[in-house]
């Protein structure tokens, strides 16, 4: 039977190697979604690992609830030294403490245990050294011990043993139940106090210094707590840490790539750039999933639509003093965290299954932090709402506010003043408008309604013909003879609200 005292470092060890042989030489690995019934945990569950680089791995268990939303269980960061060890795991958005470590990597475990159990994929099994049968035996007898008495049992051998550190309590507590008995004793039987009384003397000084050692155990513990509330506030700085390190890896890859293969070295560098500018875990593990592998992979993700590739922030709104149409709530309106998926002009099938192809005269935005993790098919996997603000691009009045489920859901329209700019541009425009749609719900304002730039108009949703949470965005300039008609009568044309030259050089 396998060392109970060594449980927790095995355990890490068993998980790490599982993790490695999952992702092989990718970035990235999902394992197949199964349906999970546990005691305190029902639905949908997966597992997601992510390579941050050779030292440091990233695990996130997914559970589908009842609503249908994917939502982070437990997020894991392990790093390797000497050997593997738990860095950092949150719990439901929460930080877990050391010693409630074990059981959540038991917990870890099973799910892995599950996840085998349910799928008949004979790549997925554990190798031998990692599912040994004395393992599964003592793993089921420390996790799962039957019966009041050996939950108790249970209980404390695993502090002791799985915590050296409270041993030495445990032990000064008993050594002073047992000097009371003793003293006792003492005084009662005048013939054992003789025979033992320089052996007490000895003891006694012993459990002084017992004693004492409870003493500095309850200062080191007292440290220990402050410790905890100082990483919790380090949780920025581990952020930036770990953006930084990833950035870092990724170039020193991009510079170990010969001048053989200029496709995968030029997208290397491209990632990395995306990497710095992150400003969530969700977007990182997007630019990391890109990776390619292949130099071809590598051609075809550099002439994929640019806009796809390059963040929202580089680029520039076609007019002057725009400003970007969406923001995340307590952040400047930069345009970071979001990426353009379907750019102006660019033909696409209908996303929903028509089959119908035609150019998209305006430019789809997704909120990147948004994204839950990339699954194994590359498909990306965006969480529930919120996700993110939906912004006025430039100071107006709302014209018009509609609801239709069959196209748009609900859409806000927002006149602005005809400045000299756009009657340069177009010189028989005759008014300009931003248009906004699939939100979340009804918009924050009404019609006539003066709205300022960059006031919240809304949430970013998945209303009326839509794949996800997402902001559909265009520019429209009324004229006569203009390609389309309004409800009014008025004739309008679609302008790229994003044009290719306004995109910023660095």
């Amino acid at each position: 039977m396998a060392d109970k005292s060594n449980f927790t470092s095995n355990i890490i060890k068993r998980i790490a190697i599982v993790a490695q042989e999952w992702l092989g030489s990718s970035r990235s690995y999902s394992s197949p979604v199964i349906d999970f019934r546990a005691k305190r945990r029902n639905g949908l569950f997966f597992i997601v690992v992510t390579r941050v680089n050779e030292r440091n791995l990233h695990i996130q268990e997914v559970l589908t609830s009842s609503d249908g939303i994917n939502r982070i269980f437990r997020n894991w960061t392990f790093k390797k030294d000497d050997e593997w060890q738990v860095l950092s795991l949150e719990k439901d958005g929460k930080q877990i403490i050391l010693a409630d470590l074990p059981e959540e990597l038991a917990e870890l475990h099973a799910g892995i245990d599950t996840v085998f159990e349910k799928t008949n994929n004979s790549n997925l099994y554990f190798n031998e050294e990692v599912l040994s049968v004395d393992y599964n035996a003592s793993y089921a007898g420390f996790i799962k011990p039957k019966g009041p008495v050996r939950r108790v049992i249970s209980a404390l051998y695993h502090e002791v043993v799985l915590h050296p550190s409270v041993f030495v309590p445990v032990l000064t507590a008993a050594v002073v139940v047992l000097a009371i008995f003793v003293a006792a004793y003492f005084l009662q039987v005048n013939r054992i106090q003789h025979d033992l009384g320089s052996t007490m003397d000895e003891y006694l000084l012993q459990i002084q210094g017992q004693v004492q050692n409870l003493d500095t155990f309850m200062v080191e513990a007292e440290g220990d707590l402050e410790v905890l509330k100082e990483n919790l506030e380090r949780s920025k700085t581990d952020f930036e840490f770990n953006r930084h390190n990833a950035y870092a890896n990724v170039m020193r890859l991009s510079e170990e790539l010969t001048k053989y293969l200029p496709a995968r070295k030029e997208a290397y560098k491209l990632i990395a750039s995306n990497i710095q500018e992150a400003v969530s875990y969700g977007e990182i593990i997007y630019e990391m999933s890109q990776l390619p592998s292949e130099e071809y992979q590598a051609r075809i993700f550099l002439a994929t639509e640019e806009q796809r590739v390059i963040p929202l922030s580089r680029y520039i709104p076609a007019f002057s003093n725009m400003v970007y149409p969406v923001a995340i709530t307590g952040r400047e309106n930069d345009g970071r965290g979001f990426r353009i998926t379907d750019g102006y002009m660019e033909k696409r099938q209908d996303p929903l299954g028509s089959g119908g192809v035609a150019p998209h005269y305006a430019v789809d935005i997704i909120n990147v932090g948004n994204i839950d993790f990339i699954s194994y098919a590359g498909e990306i996997i965006r969480e529930g709402m919120p996700a993110g603000d939906v912004t006025a691009s430039y100071e107006g009045v709302v014209k018009e506010i509609t609801h239709d489920e069959e196209q748009y859901g609900w859409t806000i329209e927002v006149e602005h003043a005809l400045t000299k700019e756009v009657k340069t541009l177009y010189p028989d425009a005759e008014s300009w408008t931003t248009f906004y749609a699939h939100l979340h719900e009804a918009p924050l304002r009404n019609p006539q309604d003066w709205v300022n730039t960059g006031e919240k108009l809304g949430l970013i949703g998945n209303t009326g013909k839509s794949t996800g949470p997402h902001l559909h965005f265009e520019v429209r300039v009324y004229r006569p003879g203009g390609m389309y008609w309004a409800e009014s009568g008025e004739r309008f044309d679609k302008i790229n609200p994003f044009p290719p030259e306004n995109k910023k050089t660095s």
